[in-house]
């Protein structure tokens, strides 16, 4: 694989990490799995083998916690393909197939692993069975769990919109509206895949905002 996967964590009850470390270790991801975490006590997870864990000092918010280990990675990463998800994703087996499929037709591009089926046109823009271009709907993209390869992902931590969403968007703190809109204004190829590659268990989102469970099975 030329992928790393890391996840990004905050506490939350019922706690979801554990049940995606075992989603990737089922669909048979074997690397060390960076784990990038909010200040806690409660990791339980922290002496499973192939662990690398991360814990800031200070509570970072969702977007700055994804920044830093994307920006980890590009920095230390011997991988070339860079995936960042939260801690209450599980992983479908077409996972690697499709990721790997995809990067290898558009290694420029960006991809959304997981697409929120109520966003807005849906349908429409993900009509079909595989990846779907959605370099067009920029901040109206709700989903997530992105994979990168790290010359985009150096372009896209460099750019003025990014970079001011990190340093001054204090409320909602959006990861998938802002990297679709980097895209959308860089012309950087943005797709997402139906169905969706990955689903979320998590009753409470990273944004802290409360979802139901077929809100988190996303695109089928």
């Amino acid at each position: 694989m030329n992928h790393t996967i890391s996840i990004i964590t905050a506490p939350r009850e019922p706690q979801t990490l554990n049940a995606c470390i075992t989603s990737l270790r089922n669909i048979r991801y074997r690397d060390v799995i960076n784990i990038f975490a909010e200040p806690s006590e409660n990791y339980y997870c922290i002496n499973q083998p192939n662990i690398c864990f991360n814990v800031h000092s200070e509570k970072k918010g969702a977007f700055k916690n994804f920044d830093y280990a994307l920006k980890w990675n590009i920095q230390n990463s011997s991988k070339n393909i860079f995936v960042i998800v939260s801690d209450d994703t599980i992983f479908t087996e077409d996972f690697n197939l499709a990721l790997t499929e995809g990067m290898n037709k558009h290694p420029e591009a960006v991809f959304a692993c997981f697409v929120l089926k109520t966003m807005p046109n849906i349908n429409n823009l993900c009509g079909r069975t595989g990846w779907n271009d959605l370099s067009n709907v920029g901040w109206d993209f709700q989903g997530g769990n992105f994979a990168m390869s790290k010359a985009t992902a150096t372009k896209i931590i460099n750019h003025p919109f990014y970079i001011n969403h990190l340093l001054n968007y204090k409320e909602n703190q959006q990861i998938d509206a802002c990297i679709a809109e980097v895209c959308k204004l860089m012309q950087i190829p943005f797709y997402a895949h139906n169905n969706s590659l990955t689903y979320t268990i998590g009753v409470i989102s990273t944004l802290g905002h409360r979802s139901g469970l077929s809100d988190g099975l996303g695109l089928r």
